[in-house]
């Protein structure tokens, strides 16, 4: 957490927006939009807290298993965000049958994938840290395409990262977020 952003934690029946100090009134209004549609899909009994990050709430981080000296500062946390280096937390992981075998190989950093002139033969995977992409090219096999999901999803849980998002992009039908993580 930082004092500059706002947070939802949801917990199925109890839905937390907890708003920093020094967020917009935009990123509020928008987490806002968000816990009010979260609450109408799931048709009442709902609990909502909306939480001011000045104001701590001791409950409230026991569920993140932290504790309000946590959270960092707006401008702590723009400089953490500075220091990471795209190359050394992307990853990109071709996954191929082609040898009659699955198996997944790191072939480097998200920016590899537009190097692979001939990568509609296979499902490629690509980490960035805060959501993995699964990319499935026209030729790959069924194989490849049946084991793509469940792949990324092991490489997440074998990774203690089991609940990043996992956005799935079949060959010529990708999103403008996953061209512009790949730079393709």
């Amino acid at each position: 957490l930082n004092t500059g952003d706002v947070y939802i934690l949801d917990q199925g029946l109890r839905i937390f927006q907890w708003n920093g100090p020094f967020s917009s009134g935009f990123e509020r209004n928008k987490a806002a939009q968000i816990v009010h549609d979260l609450k109408s899909k799931r048709k009442g009994g709902v609990e909502v807290g909306v939480l001011q990050g000045d104001e701590p709430n001791a409950d409230f981080h026991a569920m993140l298993e932290g504790k309000a000296d946590d959270v960092l500062s707006k401008e702590d946390a723009e400089a953490a965000d500075d220091e990471k280096t795209p190359d050394n937390n992307t990853t990109t992981y071709r996954l191929s049958d082609e040898s009659g075998e699955m198996t997944a190989m790191n072939v480097g950093p998200i920016r590899a994938f537009s190097t692979f002139a001939n990568r509609s033969s296979d499902v490629f995977i690509l980490d960035n840290t805060t959501e993995v992409f699964v990319w499935i090219g026209s030729g790959a096999s069924p194989g490849e395409k049946r084991h793509a999901v469940p792949h990324a999803q092991k490489f997440l849980a074998d990774h203690a990262r089991p609940f990043l998002p996992i956005f799935c992009m079949v060959e010529g039908h990708e999103s403008a977020l996953f061209k512009a993580v790949a730079a393709c």
